[in-house]
């Protein structure tokens, strides 16, 4: 039988190669799920010691903390499907064991699914943080967060959705973990202004208009790839009728990748495309990219 060490190694080493997949749109439950899940119900039967030292392990490493905030939207998630209480604590014992390395915002996009999740199993949130937190200091930082940033518990960097497979949450900016290094414009895009820019240039993506609706622009790397610079929705206006002058009519400029790359939305049958453009050249196909903003993000974190 292994020890708690040996399947900290092992899990270790399967979260490294899930970050290499498009982990957060797989079915729920899947064999990573059932994996990371059995050895937190080891890590939560641990002695203090024994869940420091795995958390030096696990938690001090920043791809498997990314991870396991990925694993922690999915299992709370399960948790609503089934209405049993085991998903959702193994989802919180992921969040406690990914404090060491996970950002605030990683927290502030994950807490408030586990929040909503337990509202609508009829948990009080609160008790139910803190009976998995525990007293140790990764465990505490989660619920300094959960207690100092009361806007953290709202859900609107996800929606709850019902898919063929069963209820899920959604991330509106995509894969939310490859986001986390983001410098987001702190206000939103005014109504007034999304309408604007979409009665001069054309309906832009939903999931695009989601993330204006929560952060006017950013920028920042996507995971370990390439650089995003999502304009604010002002310059839209201004950058579209000179840059990439070739392309289409319909195609949209949306950012760049902060030097000659321009990024653009143009719509599709079945909603709309990504498309990369050079920012001079008389180009008028741009190369496709993604059919949606998560694969789109996905694709820009596989690009170095």
């Amino acid at each position: 039988m292994q020890s708690l060490a040996q399947s900290a190694e092992a899990v270790k080493a399967l979260l490294a190669e899930t970050a290499k997949t498009r982990y957060g749109l797989k079915p729920i439950p899947n064999e990573t799920d059932n994996s990371v899940s059995d050895f937190l119900e080891a890590y939560l039967a641990a002695n203090a010691e024994d869940r420091t030292s795995v958390s030096r392990l696990i938690g001090h490493d920043s791809a498997s903390a990314e991870m396991l905030t990925v694993y922690s939207g999915r299992m709370a998630a399960l948790a609503v499907r089934t209405a049993r209480i085991r998903w959702l604590q193994m989802s919180l014992a992921a969040m406690v064991l990914a404090a060491s390395s996970a950002d605030d915002q990683e927290f502030t996009w994950t807490l408030p699914i586990l929040h909503d999740a337990a509202i609508r199993m009829g948990q009080d949130p609160q008790g139910l943080f803190e009976s998995i937190a525990g007293t140790d200091a990764s465990g505490q930082r989660v619920m300094q967060i959960f207690r100092w940033k009361p806007e953290a518990r709202l859900l609107k960097h996800n929606r709850a959705v019902m898919e063929p497979d069963g209820f899920r949450y959604e991330p509106l900016l995509g894969s939310t973990y490859l986001l986390s290094a983001f410098d987001w414009n702190d206000e939103p895009a005014s109504e007034a202004a999304l309408e604007s820019v979409q009665s001069r240039l054309g309906r832009l993506p939903p999931e695009y208009v989601a993330l204006m609706r929560l952060h006017n622009g950013g920028e920042g790397f996507v995971g370990e790839g390439s650089y995003l610079r999502i304009w604010p929705i002002e310059e839209l206006a201004d950058h579209n009728p000179v840059l990439a002058p070739a392309r289409p009519s319909n195609v949209v400029l949306i950012g760049s990748d902060g030097s000659d790359g321009l990024y653009a939305v143009e719509p599709t049958q079945g909603g709309h495309a990504y498309l990369v453009f050079p920012r001079i050249a008389l180009v008028s196909e741009g190369k496709k990219l993604a059919d949606s903003w998560a694969s789109f993000l996905e694709t820009l974190s596989r690009n170095t």
